[in-house]
């Protein structure tokens, strides 16, 4: 059985100066674990779509907490998925949202999403690292859970 309190532990730990927070994700958007219960805040996402004077899909979101932001990268990395089949067969392992008021990388692991919430100043390279990094671990150590409960039974 998964236990969110070792995970938020886990997550924690992961955390190095300038993120802010690192959440555990179902693919729906629902919270599972996170490094820590403070809001985090992301401002002026927004999507160029070539044109430099023109932003579409812009959102503004001010001092939410760990459950929304959860629910709304799960969104984000559905769509991009979703984008990204249409064009090719490929998946992506990464993705990293700059915004007005941070940086944001989500990546997939087994079933579920890692969200890496960051300061502006923290490097889009080491945003990718701590993310891909955490779900490597975290993916490791639930198989290995779940290897030994299936031996147990």
């Amino acid at each position: 059985m998964l236990r969110p309190r070792k995970v938020s532990q886990v997550l924690s730990m992961a955390k190095i100066e300038g993120i802010r927070s690192i959440m555990m994700i179902k693919g729906d958007g629902t919270l599972i674990a996170a490094s820590d219960d403070e809001s985090s805040v992301l401002s002026s996402v927004s999507q160029n779509d070539g044109d430099s004077d023109s932003q579409s899909g812009s959102l503004s979101m001010v001092s939410f907490n760990g459950k929304v932001t959860a629910a709304i990268a799960a969104s984000m990395w559905t769509s991009t998925q979703a984008m990204i089949r249409l064009d090719d067969d490929d998946d992506i392992d990464c993705l990293i949202v700059e915004c007005e008021g941070g940086r944001v990388a989500i990546t997939s692991m087994s079933q579920n999403l890692l969200c890496c919430v960051g300061e502006p100043t923290v490097e889009f390279g080491m945003m990718r690292a701590v993310a891909c990094r955490t779900a490597k671990y975290l993916e490791s150590e639930l198989q290995n859970a779940a290897q030994a409960i299936s031996a147990s039974s």
